[in-house]
């Protein structure tokens, strides 16, 4: 249970006290680990089992290239993750696990810059994610694979791309969920 002296203790300190570091661990790194290696590996293997996949794709509705793939994933991944980490610290506060995070503004002002708005803040951080990193990884991808890949290799690359990045969206998304305004 959330006591006046879990929230005085929460304000005080600089970084999240060990309720919500535990919760972090987790939730925002050991699930996403498994889950962005069994999600983004399988729908990989299943989207492109057998098949040569091309920086850029010849038809956008009938195949898949590594390009738009990319760039689906720098908007996809945050706008999910974020949807459902968030109702997932939502979850955990109404049960009096987490309280909220009133110091976040002193240890990361960014996170207090996000859209207090769920699907916003989601479709934000997706955006942001898809223009601040879409450049580099096509410009990454036209130097490493320029004519394309196999398939196996591009499930390997799928698996690290969605693992790495989801390391970086998850612990983000919660703790912006985390400094959420309790409801009354």
């Amino acid at each position: 249970m959330i006591t006046a002296m879990t929230a005085t203790a929460v304000a005080a300190t600089d970084s999240p006290p060990g309720a919500h570091r535990r919760w972090l661990l987790i939730n925002a790194v050991v699930i996403p680990i498994v889950l962005n290696t069994v999600l983004g590996g399988g729908i990989a293997a299943l989207g492109a089992h057998g098949q040569h996949l091309p920086l850029w794709p010849q038809s956008l509705i009938t195949k898949t290239g590594l390009a738009v793939d990319a760039l689906g994933t720098l908007f996809v991944l945050p706008f999910v993750t974020t949807v459902s980490v968030t109702l997932a610290v939502r979850r955990e506060r109404q049960r009096g696990a987490l309280s909220q995070l009133d110091a976040v503004d002193t240890w990361s002002p960014m996170i207090m810059r996000l859209h207090p708005q769920l699907l916003r803040r989601a479709a934000l951080l997706g955006a942001f994610f898809l223009v601040v990193l879409g450049p580099l990884a096509i410009a990454l991808l036209d130097v490493t694979a320029n004519d394309g890949v196999g398939w196996m290799t591009f499930v390997w690359y799928k698996v690290a791309f969605c693992v790495s990045f989801g390391l970086v969206v998850t612990p983000l998304s919660a703790l912006a969920a985390m400094a959420e305004p309790i409801a009354a």
